[in-house]
């Protein structure tokens, strides 16, 4: 007689997901997709605001570099020991908004006019803002190295920048010697053509150019000669080319004789740089 088993009924099946389960996992899913997003939009955005002062301190530093390169030419002459030539290469424009000279390159000795061949040949030299654009309430230029016209073109050397504002050191004791203040700093002032008298920017006389000194300088009373000036300093205040929504600019940036203050609710994001140069020819 068989002795037949019976087989036990497989009561435990396997189970699937349930509708909790499969919730919880999309929940789980979209926070993840989203913080991994979120992570992607912020790198993005530092990449590209890193970008933006990347690319302004390149056009300060590139227009910083031709200023630093031309102005040391600054009434260049080299035959002026020679009694017998008339021309004089010196400096010919110097305000706080704008810097021109004339230097002998070609070291021929003829007057500056007559060195106008190409602008690369040019003998005459004017620094200044240029062409300017209103965008959101902001208004940038564009920084020309120029003999202006009819004597030659205008070309631009720095774009979207805010402001340029030049100061000099000056012999006006002719010395041989830079003048100081009672604190024994090296005066920066700019010639106001209105009392033909130099305005130190740093009227506090602590040597160093900031907030604490009064817009616009303070007259010191001294006449101003150009060709007393030895040196020449030069604030640029660049601007980004786009604004960012998540960003406002207040702060006050003091270039040379002005303290600037970005409009309000402004959201560009701004780069200053200054250099000094030693006129070399000037006072020899």
């Amino acid at each position: 007689m068989y002795n037949l088993k019976r087989t036990p009924f497989l009561r435990n099946k396997p189970k699937g997901f349930t509708l909790i389960e499969i919730m919880i996992s999309l929940v789980i899913s979209i926070i993840l997709i989203g913080a991994t997003y979120q992570v992607f939009i912020n790198q993005n955005k530092s990449y590209i605001i890193q970008e933006e002062i990347v690319e302004m301190q390149q056009t300060l530093r590139g227009a910083l570099v031709i200023l630093e390169r031309d102005i040391r030419l600054a009434g260049y002459d080299p035959q002026e020991a020679n009694k017998d030539n008339p021309n004089t290469y010196a400096i010919t424009t110097a305000t706080d908004i704008s810097f021109g000279f004339t230097a002998d390159i070609n070291e021929n000795g003829d007057s500056p006019a007559a060195n106008i061949p190409s602008p690369g040949e040019t003998e005459i030299f004017l620094y200044e803002l240029y062409d300017p654009v209103v965008y959101q309430g902001s208004t940038v230029y564009s920084l020309t190295r120029t003999p202006p016209p009819p004597l030659g073109v205008r070309r631009a050397i720095g774009m979207n920048i805010e402001d340029l504002r030049f100061a000099y050191s000056y012999d006006a004791d002719t010395n041989g010697n830079i003048d100081r203040s009672a604190g024994n700093n090296i005066i920066w002032a700019y010639p106001n053509l209105g009392t033909n008298t130099w305005f130190s920017i740093d009227d506090n006389d602590d040597g160093v150019i900031d907030q604490a000194d009064t817009p616009g300088g303070v007259d010191t009373g001294t006449p101003f000669n150009l060709a007393d000036i030895r040196a020449v300093r030069v604030w640029i205040l660049v601007r980004a080319d786009k604004p960012d929504s998540d960003y406002i600019n207040s702060t006050t940036y003091v270039v040379g004789s002005n303290h600037f203050t970005p409009p309000a609710n402004d959201h560009f994001r701004r780069v200053l740089l200054d250099i000094t140069v030693k006129c070399r020819n000037m006072g020899m």
